[in-house]
């Protein structure tokens, strides 16, 4: 999971760019003369879009994460930021999952699948424990796993 202070220094350096840079390089452009004709402004203006709405995003993590009490998350069962090692019952295969707020992601590694809490995988792992076996009802199926283990966000 992305720490606090990752979040906020990837947010300071948005607003960098954003009040900083990216005025450099469209004044830059507006030198070069005619901009209806002007690819480096099209360029820079597109460039600050894209960062302000990356800047946007950035802060609404931030006061997602400014709003988790971790103290509210068990220590023993899934909770949000578990990482939650399941067996398929049906297929035998072992899976990872782990639990994120709704548009809370964080790049993890490949081989465990991040699952909101308000999706089934992620409503029905909520509150589980090691051992237990639990059967989400997906869309087009039901699978049933058995929790294998689970890290919570404070062993992280």
């Amino acid at each position: 999971m992305i720490t606090r202070e990752q979040l906020e220094q990837e947010v300071l350096r948005l607003k960098h760019e954003l009040s900083v840079t990216i005025p450099q390089e469209i004044k830059n452009a507006v030198e070069l003369g005619d901009l209806r004709e002007n690819s480096e402004y099209s360029a820079a203006l597109e460039k600050q879009h894209f960062v302000g709405v990356r800047l946007e995003q950035m802060m609404n993590r931030l006061r997602a994460y400014q709003d988790i009490d971790t103290s509210k998350i068990p220590r023993d069962r899934v909770g949000i930021g578990s990482v939650v090692k399941v067996r398929n019952l049906r297929t035998d295969k072992i899976e990872y999952f782990k639990v994120v707020m709704h548009d809370i992601q964080d790049d993890a590694d490949e081989k465990i699948v991040e699952v909101t809490m308000n999706s089934p995988i992620g409503k029905t792992l909520m509150g589980c424990q090691q051992k237990d076996e639990v059967t989400v009802h997906l869309p087009t199926s039901t699978v049933s796993y058995r929790v294998l283990q689970i890290t919570t966000i404070h062993d992280l």
